[in-house]
């Protein structure tokens, strides 16, 4: 069992607090019980990145991850991003998801690594401008057990006022916007 505990951290113009991309491997490649709390940023590019790698071979496990007490201000692009790791260059036909996903809509997912059993719990994100979020996985391996607690997301969002949301189930309770794919929690 391994647990990794990040806490008190205040980051300014990063680029995010995110866990290691898991790609498929022969031997299973694995990130779990990792909880980031008390957590402030300031201008990051994006702050809660959990991610896939391609592969084709193998299997990956990325389990409880939890973010608790995380602000964060006037995110440059997505606050939340969890899913394929946006990794295809620009002007470039790679294998990866587009880094201007979903305005450009390659972004293949990863049915070889699940995510399960993510958490954010208290939660705000302050003057975003693209959109809240992507939640994005496979359809033959849909994302299951997420929470989203006390979520609260505002900004101009410019692309999408909602998050981007496939494949993925769980529950939120009081997180505005709620993204579309969780179902409210029985309170």
């Amino acid at each position: 069992l391994l647990l990794l505990l990040f806490f008190h951290f205040r980051y300014a113009l990063t680029i995010t607090l995110a866990t290691f991309p898991v790609p498929p491997h022969a031997n299973t490649n694995c990130v779990r019980n990792i909880t980031f709390e008390h957590i402030v940023f300031h201008h990051p590019l994006k702050a809660v990145y959990i991610k896939t790698n391609p592969g084709n071979v193998g299997t990956g496990i990325i389990d409880q991850i939890t973010y608790r007490n995380l602000t964060a201000f006037n995110s440059v692009w997505y606050p939340i991003w969890i899913g394929p790791q946006q990794q295809q260059q620009p002007f470039t036909k790679g294998t990866g998801c587009s880094f201007l996903f979903p305005i450009d809509n390659q972004c293949p997912t990863q049915p070889l690594v699940p995510i399960t059993n993510i958490h954010l719990e208290e939660v705000n994100f302050l003057g975003g401008l693209t959109l809240p979020g992507v939640l994005l996985c496979n359809a033959t391996k849909p994302c299951t057990g997420f929470t989203f607690d006390n979520v609260q997301n505002s900004g101009e969002f410019a692309v999408q006022k909602e998050y981007f949301c496939a494949n993925v189930h769980g529950s939120e309770r009081y997180a505005r916007p709620a993204p579309s794919c969780l179902a409210p929690a029985l309170v």
